[in-house]
């Protein structure tokens, strides 16, 4: 185990959940958003939440923006791929919000917003809110979101956060991993691509197979 992870039963199933989803993933047998929703599965069910969802932080020219990967709602075991985006000021505020890499909400009313939400659900639907940072070195990459709905509140505990901060932490090690060897592929790729199309030059072959220009760029989690 690599020194400063922690060995909690929740983060070991997460470890092990995180290293058949990047299998997957890589092989091209899942999409980033049926990805997102394995991942978020085996959060409601380590957190004991009804709901939970990755989104990733984008930064565009008109500031930063919120995107929905994917979910899941263990209620209704229901996928959630739908694209969802939140940007503006909101969004802003909601980051300045996130103290010390995670947002924690327990007594909202049916209907009723918080300062520093950014409302990534249906007002009126969830009771309790609980956010933590996926990022690296200081970098976030996006969210892993936790919400209570139904009548029923759930005061977070700080093991509660802990552990949410925990899994995030291990969605991120996975994340930077994935682009590690997405990069170094792309690479090898790149290397292969143009040793072949000086040998194919050397024999006077043409065409698209010659021409590294073709290349995809290998997927990435928070691409």
């Amino acid at each position: 185990m690599q020194p400063g992870r922690r060995s909690e039963p929740g983060v070991a199933v997460m470890r092990s959940t995180l290293d058949a989803v990047r299998a997957a993933f890589q092989a091209g047998e899942l999409s980033r958003s049926e990805a997102a929703v394995r991942i978020s599965a085996a959060a409601c069910a380590i957190l004991r939440v009804p709901l939970t969802s990755l989104w990733q932080l984008q930064v565009r020219a008109s500031g930063p923006v919120l995107a929905r990967i994917g979910g899941y709602d263990a209620v209704l075991a229901q996928p959630l791929v739908e694209p969802l985006e939140l940007e503006g000021r909101v969004v802003r505020d909601y980051l300045g919000a996130l103290r010390g890499g995670v947002f924690a909400c327990d007594g909202l009313e049916p209907g009723a917003t918080a300062a520093g939400w950014p409302g990534h659900v249906l007002p009126g639907s969830f009771r309790s809110l609980l956010d933590a940072v996926v990022g690296i070195n200081g970098v976030i990459l996006g969210l892993l979101c936790c919400e209570q709905r139904g009548g029923e509140r759930r005061a977070w505990t700080t093991s509660d956060m802990a552990l949410a901060r925990a899994l995030a932490n291990e969605i991120a090690v996975a994340a930077s991993r994935l682009q590690r060897e997405a990069s170094s592929r792309e690479v090898l790729d790149g290397v292969v691509s143009d040793a072949l199309a000086q040998g194919a030059t050397g024999f006077g072959a043409t065409g698209a197979g010659a021409s590294g220009g073709g290349r995809q760029r290998p997927p990435a989690l928070f691409s």
